[in-house]
């Protein structure tokens, strides 16, 4: 490619037809030495270590740098609300009719006839979650006034905590919030913090799991739901309430204490065949969404494609409540905006919060996995869960106490719940 020869003296990039001056549409003195107009008039220019050249004149734009901010795992969940649902539901503990029996001449079809007992789960108490601050009469003015560093306008913070409060829910959602080094399973939702919802990993926990060879405590993959004290959970899946229906379907380690290298496409294939194996025929066709870190998508699509023959990388995309998934690829065994475990398409929802490493504050891990490899792999049952609401995201402003003060709050109130346990999935502590 021929380089393109620039004709154009500097006066002319100031003074010309289309000169820097003429598009400002500001009165100049051409008589003026240019390099001396680019000081400020008060001041003379130096040729080292000047500072006062000019007025700077900030963006203004508040740039939202520095931590994820995720949204999307509140976003792909499916969403009801207390008032229409209700606080509570029962369920069957142990199905009487699990097993047929031999069907001969005088023989029965079922090999028990009683009735199955039902189990109350009672007030589900939503978690509130709210945020408030406070603006003045005094930084409003301020910031309307240019040509210095800007006061923060009203609608920058409230476009700024509004992400920031999305991200505080990714993150409870994801088990990375409530703790600076133990995340994950390790921290119940207990009545002693009502701000805090249920995570993927409590609701997709395995009664093998809670003992102290992969959690710290036999009470850590308990649901409390806010509503009893630290010692009564809503769930013990410690002792297999609900006749094991608290038991996902979960692949562990087979060493406790370490990661695992599997053959992850596999593990999920025959992992998704037996979660499918308690769908309840009346929700209608399997409705999953895998929930992974981009980590563990990366080791996906590595053994996906282990020798990179896939040179043809589509726009193929899955939608899931309006968050797209990873994009899909041409050839391999599977689409990578999706995984076909036991011919059912599951959309791939990375989550930046369910990174298994010490690569941020925000790591997921618990105290027995303190590397935590890349994460865990969630096959989520959309069908037998729900982001249950009371109160939606709400912002309301009043006036304080101070007559030159607002106060704003951004709250909410609801709670993640399960049922129908033995549908969900996890491939855990997967080695990086």
């Amino acid at each position: 490619m021929a380089a393109v020869e620039n004709k154009q003296t500097f006066k002319e990039f100031l003074f010309g037809k289309d000169g820097y001056y003429n598009n400002l549409h500001i009165p100049f003195d051409p008589s003026i030495n240019a390099l001396m107009a680019a000081q400020k008039a008060t001041t003379p220019l130096t040729y080292s270590t000047s500072t006062t050249w000019f007025d700077p004149q900030y963006l203004g734009n508040l740039m939202l740098d520095g931590l994820t901010r995720s949204t999307k795992a509140f976003r792909v969940l499916r969403k009801t609300n207390y008032q229409t649902e209700g606080d509570s539901y029962q369920t069957i503990t142990t199905d009487s009719h699990e097993g047929l029996g031999n069907i001969l001449e005088s023989g029965s079809l079922f090999s028990a006839y009683t009735n199955p007992a039902i189990v109350d789960t009672d007030m589900i108490y939503p978690a509130v979650l709210k945020y408030s601050w406070v603006n003045t009469e005094v930084a409003a003015a301020m910031s309307q006034i240019q040509g210095q560093r800007r006061t923060p306008t009203l609608e920058q913070i409230r476009q700024y905590v509004s992400v920031k409060f999305l991200d505080a829910i990714d993150q409870q959602l994801c088990g990375v919030y409530a703790n600076a080094t133990v995340h994950g399973v390790d921290t119940p939702a207990t009545a002693s913090n009502i701000a805090q919802f249920e995570c993927f990993d409590r609701i997709v926990t395995n009664v093998s799991e809670c003992t102290t060879d992969h959690v710290s405590a036999v009470t850590d993959g308990d649901i409390f739901w806010n509503s009893t004290g630290d010692t009564t959970p809503k769930f013990d899946r410690n002792n297999g309430e609900g006749g094991g229906d608290a038991q996902a379907q979960v692949v562990l380690p087979s060493v406790a204490g370490t990661e695992e290298h599997y053959n992850i496409c596999d593990e999920l294939d025959d992992l998704a065949a037996d979660c499918m194996r308690y769908l309840n025929s009346e929700d209608g066709d399997p409705d999953y969404v895998v929930f992974m870190s981009p980590k563990a998508y990366n080791k996906v699509k590595a053994e996906n494609d282990p020798k990179a023959l896939i040179t043809n990388w589509s726009g193929a995309r899955q939608t899931v409540n309006g968050v797209t998934s990873t994009p899909g690829a041409v050839g391999g065994k599977m689409p990578l905006s999706a995984l076909q475990l036991s011919d059912v398409v599951m959309p791939i929802v990375t989550l930046p919060y369910l990174n298994g490493t010490e690569a941020s504050n925000n790591l997921w891990k618990n105290s027995k996995y303190t590397s935590g490899g890349v994460g865990n792999i969630y096959l989520w049952n959309q069908r037998a869960a729900e982001f249950r609401t009371l109160i939606p995201i709400t912002y309301r402003s009043v006036p304080a106490e101070d007559s030159l003060q607002t106060k704003h709050t951004l709250y909410m109130a609801g709670q993640l719940i399960a049922k129908n346990w033995k549908s969900f999935g996890a491939l855990k502590y997967i080695a990086s």
